[in-house]
């Protein structure tokens, strides 16, 4: 770009102080901006996520999960196909496996929910696990449904999120039978990440086939985390 200028007349500078006011003033407007909240558009955007998710379960309770199409949650969610595939670029099988993941947390938040503090014993809470994990698996109307209707479809994306699942119980027993140890309920010589693990695949065993055992008898409950899941790690007896 070519700068015209009248010859003849002196440029007159600007002072060094003003030339750098700009400068301070932009670093007030970045000071008072920092820290601040999330805008709406953030808050917005979460809303219709967690609106998608739910159109996505609405549409498979209502019509099946063979029967889901990525129009009927646009229309379910109240947006439009094309806003849908922004939030969701992988379409319904994208749809499918987030809902599946959301729906193994709320499920294992309403596990924990409902059982006895790790505090009040280690065997009393991973019998609370068991049992609680069960019934609210067979209180899960959509799911059971379509483990009998459709298990050829929900099987295979179930079972994407069964090492997930694995993997974060893990982490919670792990860190229960740390506790545990250093309240003195477990043998002196455990080892509890290689119990946590062993303890979280014989949970998740027993709770989607429990064999003989009756989980609605708390005293069986308890004896099948001592002698099977807890079986040498806690003390006999």
């Amino acid at each position: 770009m070519v700068h015209l200028r009248c010859p003849h007349r002196r440029r007159v500078r600007p002072h060094p102080a003003a030339r750098r006011a700009p400068h301070r003033r932009a670093g007030r407007r970045a000071d008072r901006g920092a820290g601040r909240p999330a805008g709406p558009g953030v808050s917005s955007r979460r809303d219709l996520a967690a609106r998608i998710l739910d159109a996505t379960f609405a549409e498979v309770a209502a019509h099946g999960l063979g029967a889901l199409t990525v129009e009927a949650v646009a229309v379910r969610a109240g947006t439009s196909r094309a806003t849908l595939y922004r939030h969701v670029p992988g379409g319904r099988d994208e749809l499918i496996a987030r809902t599946i993941e959301r729906e193994v947390e709320r499920f294992f938040g309403a596990v924990m929910d409902s059982v006895p503090l790790p505090s009040t014993g280690v065997v009393d809470h991973v019998a609370g696990i068991v049992v609680a994990a069960q019934r609210l698996l067979g209180e899960h109307d959509v799911l059971q449904r379509l483990l009998v209707e459709e298990a050829d479809a929900i099987v295979p994306s179930l079972a994407t999120v069964q090492p997930l699942v694995a993997r974060g119980l893990a982490r919670h027993l792990t860190a229960t039978l740390g506790d545990a140890a250093g309240r003195g309920e477990l043998r002196p010589d455990v080892d509890v990440d290689e119990a946590g693990d062993h303890a979280a695949r014989l949970v998740l065993s027993y709770v989607g086939s429990p064999g003989g055992w009756d989980l609605d008898d708390p005293d069986e409950a308890r004896r099948l985390v001592r002698d099977r899941i807890l079986a040498g790690v806690v003390p006999e007896g």
